[in-house]
This record gives structure tokens, C-alpha cells and sequence, in this order.
């Protein structure tokens, strides 16, 4: 088509050229001319063969910036110079491997040939740069490298947002922008309401070539889970017209917690089950600060729900609780009440009330629920206790109110310390299941009263006497013993006694038979008083009933001494005895005050009797009888033990003594003794004398006679006058006499 042509001169061998490529030569034909001349001037014409010249070199068809937008395709083209027989190759230029699929490749046409490739961009794509290149050698590569920017949504959040109710969280969305076209950005919530992006909502960033669009979204109870979705499309961008992209549903999960029922109803001392739902992560886990409960179950439910059954035992008051996420930020929490059936008795644990009374005990329970029925008893006391002073419930009375009462008609003695227990059937239906329990309320009833252990008592004068009295009742109860009027009595009042809940207050005093004989009172201060009343006799030797202090009796003669006692008639039994004491002889005698020897004498048997006298007859022994007689009253079986002993009686014998015969010289004087013995203010004695004749001479202390001063001993009972003769004469003899007493 067109020539290239150089002229030069060579020689023969001479090499012409290289030739320098031009673009424009692409697809030319070449051939070598040379013209000869012969020496004659000839010219001759010569030339090589043609070859074909082939410009190396790539051009891009394309744009060498495309945009294009995930899930959509891109057609990137480029040309090359040659005979095709070197292919037209492509890559990602951070890559090395060669793109093998999506690509085309024309016929040669006038030295150029193309290749075509379609890249369809995934959702993972982003920004690159491709290379199409030849390899016209091993040393020769020629090529483009056109850019592809990927347009659409750069950062959306990916995860589920977890938040709790009623919060704010705010979500944005970052696409890519190409110059200052702004992109239309659309916000589609729960795949139906679409909401497009204010511009002036829009924030650009030139550094990164993106724009922000965020929304504030309200977490609330009435949807557990949102969806949230982010639409990009370029309306100003021609190239792009049809293309958009979407993200996937972005989940927005309201965080919560409620429970099942705001208020678990259940039996006192039972267990009862509760449940509460949360809303949230997989992760959660759900608790309650009911301190005594196990897990029944947790499982999950769709979508993102948590429920966790719980075992409340033992269940003992009205009570908030909550359950609660503590993983939630914060913590979030639902309360919900335990309310129990209980008896709510009237009852108290120790019911007081005084003997002879009537007694009502109450017993009130509190149902809950209309599912609930309940069925109430009572139990009485042991069955030692007549049955037909209470008024019992039928076993199958139904419960249509709320208080329930069991009456005694009348205390006695059969209800003190006896245990009445209302037991209460419950049973609680929940749906195809239900719940059983019993209830009980179990109340001791402690009879108030005073107690003696019999009616009369008897003590023994001058004996200590205790009279226990028993009170039961109350702790602060006042016990006391009321003495007849005028008397004053020592009592002893004991501590308190809660194992039998009683009091005991003591009489305890030394006996006085005049003054403590009489009625006692014992008395307890309850709301409703109750009182026993007691007599006490004082057994004692009555005033008239002590023998003589002195019986003088003649010798031979039979003496009576009596002792009487207090008898009641039908109280302790009644001993009497008789003892005596003999003198000491008279010759070992020191004082009167020792006349009596202990160790000897003995008891003088008297046969018992219960008329309250004992008569003692006796008779006197010999004229030098001196005896000390005593009367005893014993008194044995029950609270009367004891002796009283009266004072000694002295038993004098009345006798005279005086020597019957007095040897003196003749003419000598002589003192002859006369002892009288008795009563010695009523003892006169006389001295006689006795003549041949018979005749007797009362002496009258004169000449030859006279007296000694008269000896007289009141505490050895007798009397003594002594003689004196002087002159004493042969034969003489005296004699002596006492008025009162018989001349022995």
C-alpha cells in the first residue's frame, strides 16, 4: 500500500537496515529491492520475498475505569496487534494466576485481534484492577490494566444486634460513591417499609470515596425480633441503570424478661413451679433469687426465646422475688410475687383459759384461686377426753369461708395440756395436672387451775408444816395461799415451770394449835379467777389434857392421870404411851435436881385410842416410892407424823421415916431425925413421947428436949424435924406423927 523506501549505497555483503517499527506499518508487507548495474550500465532488479510486519501493542476497548455493583456482570475489552497466534491473556493484577473462564476471543482482522471478558462480581467482591497482555516473546509483554471500583453497600452490620427493651440503637449504612453523584439510599424494614435516606441525612467521605446514611431504631416489647435492610442504587450513574444492591436482613432483637405468671400461688412448706421467658442471644440463661429452687427445665424457642421452669420449694411467706439476666446490660429484671395458703390461725401456739370456762378455738385459712378446693378437719385430743363436749366439723367439710371454728363447752381438768390440731386439705388444679398439700395448725390448750393434793390437812404443833399448792396457767400468774382472817402465814413461791407450764406456791410454817387451825385459800389472779380451798387441823395436847404437875398418894393407893389430844375424828391415826422414871437411890442421890435416874424406869403400856384421851391408872408401890410419869400422843400415816410429849408428872408417895432405934451412954445426949414426906406446906410434925405405961407425951422442946431448926425441901417433896435429948435415960423412946399423913 504504501512503500518505505531508503536509498543507500552497498557494497557486495553489505547488510542493510534495522528497520524501525512504526505503529502504522501494523499489517504492511516488506520486501528487500536492489538494483544492480552492470558495467555496461545496465540496471537489473532484484528483491527479497515479502514478510509480513506486525506492530506489537494492546489497546483497551473498554474504559480503562468501570463500575459495576455486586451481583451484577462487567465487560472489559482489549486488542492486540499480530497474527492472533499469540493469545490476548487476562489477570487480576495482585494475582498470579491467569483468568481462565468469561472470556472471548475475535478472528484476526487487518493484524488486530480482541478479547472479551465478562466478570460477574460476587458478594464478596471488591475494588481490583485487571491486566490483559500478550506475550510476543519470552521477553516481550505487552498490555492494559483497566481498574473495575465496585459500587454499592461497603459497611452494614452483619451480626444480630442484641439490646434491651425500649433502647436506642442507632445502625448505619456506607456505600460507595463515584464523584459527586450521590447514590439513592433506601432503608426496608421487615422486607415491606421502605424508607429512602434524606440527602441532607447523607454524609460524604472524600477519603474513602463513601456515603453514611445512619437510622435510630427503638428496641421495644411488642416485637421480639426486627429485620433491618440497606438498598444502594446509582440514579445518576447511566452505566449502573438497573443495578442495586440489598444486604441481607440485619435482625434486631428486643432483650426482655417477664414471667410466665406475676404471681405464684402455692402451699405453705410446698413447693410450687414458675416460669419465666427472655428474650435474647442464644447465651442467656435465666435466674431467679428464690434462694431454694432447682431448674424443671430451660429450652429455647423460636425466635430468640428462652424458657426456664423453675421448682420453688418449700415455700414459707408472701414474698417478692425477681428473675433475672444479669448478662443483659444492664441486668434486666422481672418481679413476681409468691403468695401462700396458709392457716392463719386464730390459735395460738399455748391457749390459756381458766377451768370451767367455755373455749372457742378458731382456725382461719386464706384460698387462693378458683382452681383451688380445700377441705378442713379438726383433730381433737387423745380419746381419753369426752368427745361430746367439743363440736367437731364433719372430716368432708368443704371450706366455703375462710374461719372455722371448734368449740368446748366446758373446761375441766380432761383438756388441760391437750394438743388440737386444723388440718386443712388443699388441692391446687393446673390445667391436665395438679398440685396436693395439707395444712396443719396445731395449738396446746392449757387448762388454768389450782390444785391441792387433798382436802385437809393436818400438822403437828410446834412441827413444820408444808402445804404445796399447783397453779397452772400463764407464766406471769400470781399464786398465793389466803390464811383466815387475822392470820399471817409464810408462804414460798417456786419458779416457773414451762415443761408443765406451772407455778407452785408453798404454806410453810411452824405449827401453833391455836392459831393455824382454820380454812385456807389457795388462789390464782386469772382473767377468770379459780380457787381450791383446804382446812388444817393442828393436832396438840389440849390445855386440858396435861396430867397434874405433882399427884401425892398414899402408900397402896391407885392414881389416875389422863392426857387428851386434839382428835378430828376421821384424820391420822392416834398412839398414846405412858413412860415413868425411877428415883436414884437415896443414898447415892447429890441434889433433888438428880432424883430421877434416866436409865431407869420403862414405858408403861397404854392400848391406842382414837377418842383423843388415854387414862392411865397406877398403883403406888411402897412408901419410898418417887416416880416421874409422862403421857406421849403420837400421830402417824400422811401429812400428821409427829409426837407431842407432856410435861413429867411427879408421883409422890406420902410416908414418914425416923430411926427406930438410937443407941447413946447414958446420960448422953442423942439427936434423933423424923422425915416426913408429901406436900411440905401441909406437913406438921410432932415429937411424942412414950411412957412404961404406954401413955404418949407430946415433947414440946423444953428441959432435956429440944429441936433442931425444921429442914424443909420443897423439890424432894418432904419435911424434917430432928430431937435433941440430952440426959438420955434407959428406956425412954420418942415417937413422931405428921398431921397429914396416916402415923405408919
Amino acid at each position: 500500500k504504501q512503500w518505505y523506501q531508503r536509498r543507500v549505497a552497498i557494497t557486495a555483503g553489505e547488510t542493510i537496515g534495522p528497520l524501525t517499527m512504526k505503529a502504522e506499518w501494523n499489517d504492511r508487507s516488506c520486501r528487500c529491492y536492489a538494483y544492480l548495474y552492470s558495467i555496461d550500465k545496465k540496471r537489473y532488479k532484484i528483491s527479497s520475498t515479502s514478510t509480513k510486519l506486525y506492530a506489537y501493542g494492546v489497546s483497551l476497548v473498554s474504559p480503562p475505569q468501570q463500575f459495576v455493583m455486586k451481583g451484577y456482570s462487567v465487560t472489559f475489552k482489549c486488542s492486540a496487534n499480530g497474527d492472533g497466534k499469540q493469545p490476548i491473556q487476562w489477570k487480576i493484577t495482585t494475582s498470579t494466576n491467569t483468568i481462565t473462564t468469561g472470556i472471548t476471543t475475535s478472528d484476526v482482522v487487518e493484524g488486530v485481534y480482541t478479547s472479551t471478558l465478562v466478570v460477574t462480581m460476587g458478594t464478596d467482591a471488591t475494588d481490583r484492577t485487571y491486566s490483559c497482555f500478550v506475550d510476543y516473546s519470552q521477553t516481550v509483554r505487552h498490555g492494559q490494566q483497566p481498574s473495575l471500583v465496585i459500587l454499592g453497600i461497603k459497611e452494614f452490620p452483619s451480626t444480630t444486634i442484641y439490646k434491651n427493651v425500649d433502647t436506642t440503637q442507632e445502625v448505619t449504612c456506607r456505600v460507595a460513591q463515584v464523584g459527586e453523584k450521590l447514590p439513592r439510599i433506601t432503608w426496608i424494614e421487615n422486607e415491606k417499609v421502605e424508607t429512602e435516606c434524606p440527602k441532607g441525612d447523607m454524609k460524604f467521605d472524600g477519603g474513602s470515596s463513601t456515603t453514611t446514611c445512619a437510622k435510630s431504631v427503638t428496641f421495644t416489647s411488642t416485637e421480639i425480633e426486627r429485620f433491618l435492610q440497606c438498598r444502594v442504587d446509582y440514579p445518576l450513574q447511566s452505566d449502573l441503570k438497573g443495578q442495586s444492591e440489598t444486604t441481607k436482613k440485619l435482625s434486631l432483637v428486643t432483650q426482655r424478661i417477664w414471667s410466665l405468671e406475676n404471681t405464684v400461688v402455692g402451699i405453705k412448706g410446698y413447693h410450687a413451679e414458675f416460669t419465666c421467658l427472655a428474650t435474647g442471644p442464644p447465651s442467656t440463661t435465666i435466674q431467679t433469687t428464690y434462694p431454694n429452687k432447682d431448674v424443671l427445665f430451660s429450652k429455647g424457642e423460636e425466635p430468640y426465646t428462652l424458657i426456664t421452669a423453675f421448682k420453688l420449694n418449700n415455700i414459707q411467706e408472701d414474698k417478692e422475688y425477681k428473675c433475672f439476666v444479669d448478662t443483659f446490660t444492664p441486668q434486666l429484671e422481672a418481679p413476681y410475687t409468691v403468695t401462700i395458703m396458709e392457716i392463719k390461725s386464730g390459735m395460738e401456739d399455748i391457749t390459756y383459759e381458766t377451768i370451767g370456762f367455755p373455749l372457742t378455738l378458731t382456725c382461719k385459712f386464706n384460698m387462693i384461686g378458683s382452681t383451688t378446693t380445700a377441705k378442713l378437719r379438726w383433730n381433737g385430743p387423745a380419746s381419753d377426753v369426752d368427745s361430746s363436749s367439743f363440736v367437731f366439723f364433719d372430716a368432708d367439710t368443704t371450706i366455703t369461708e375462710d374461719m372455722y371454728q371448734l368449740g368446748i363447752n366446758t373446761l375441766s381438768t380432761d383438756h388441760a395440756k391437750k394438743k388440737f390440731t386444723c388440718t386443712v386439705d388443699i388441692k391446687i388444679v393446673e390445667g391436665d395436672s395438679s398440685r396436693e398439700g395439707k395444712l396443719e395448725d396445731e395449738g396446746l390448750v392449757v387448762v388454768q387451775y389450782v390444785e391441792v393434793s387433798k382436802a385437809a390437812y393436818y400438822g403437828v404443833e410446834k412441827r413444820p408444816l408444808v402445804i404445796p399448792c399447783k397453779g397452772f396457767g400463764k407464766p406471769d400468774m400470781v399464786l398465793s395461799w389466803q390464811p383466815p382472817t387475822g392470820i399471817t402465814i409464810k408462804t414460798i413461791t417456786e419458779s416457773y415451770n414451762p415443761n408443765d407450764h406451772s407455778k407452785e406456791v408453798k404454806f410453810s410454817e411452824v405449827l401453833d394449835g391455836k392459831k393455824h387451825t382454820g380454812k385456807y385459800t389457795c388462789k390464782a389472779d386469772y382473767e377468770n379467777p379459780h380457787s381450791v380451798d383446804i382446812d388444817l387441823t393442828v393436832l396438840r395436847i389440849e390445855d386440858d389434857g396435861h396430867p397434874k404437875a405433882v399427884s401425892f398418894q398414899p402408900v397402896g393407893a391407885t392414881m389416875e392421870l389422863s392426857c387428851k389430844g386434839t382428835h378430828p375424828g376421821n384424820g391420822p391415826k392416834q398412839t398414846f404411851s405412858w413412860q415413868y422414871k425411877d428415883p436414884i437411890n437415896e443414898g447415892k442421890q447429890k441434889t433433888c435436881n438428880e432424883r430421877f435416874n434416866p436409865r431407869d424406869g420403862g414405858t408403861l403400856v397404854s392400848p391406842v385410842n382414837n377418842l383423843g384421851t388415854s387414862t392411865l391408872s397406877h398403883v403406888t408401890v411402897s412408901s419410898d416410892h418417887l416416880r416421874e410419869v409422862q403421857c406421849t400422843i403420837a400421830w402417824s400415816e400422811s401429812d400428821a407424823d409427829g409426837s407431842l410429849t407432856t410435861t413429867p408428872t411427879i408421883v409422890v408417895v406420902e410416908h414418914i421415916k425416923m430411926e427406930e432405934e438410937v443407941s447413946v451412954v447414958e446420960g448422953g445426949t442423942v439427936t434423933i431425925s423424923c422425915t416426913a414426906h408429901g406436900d411440905p406446906a401441909k406437913i406438921a410434925i410432932s415429937w411424942y413421947k412414950v411412957e412404961p405405961n404406954g401413955a404418949e407425951i407430946k415433947v414440946e422442946g423444953s428441959g432435956d428436949f429440944a429441936f433442931d431448926t425444921p429442914f424443909f425441901d420443897d423439890g424432894c417433896y418432904k419435911k424434917a424435924l430432928h430431937l435433941k435429948i440430952k440426959n438420955a435415960k434407959k428406956e425412954k423412946s420418942t415417937d413422931c406423927d405428921s398431921a397429914l399423913i396416916p402415923l405408919l
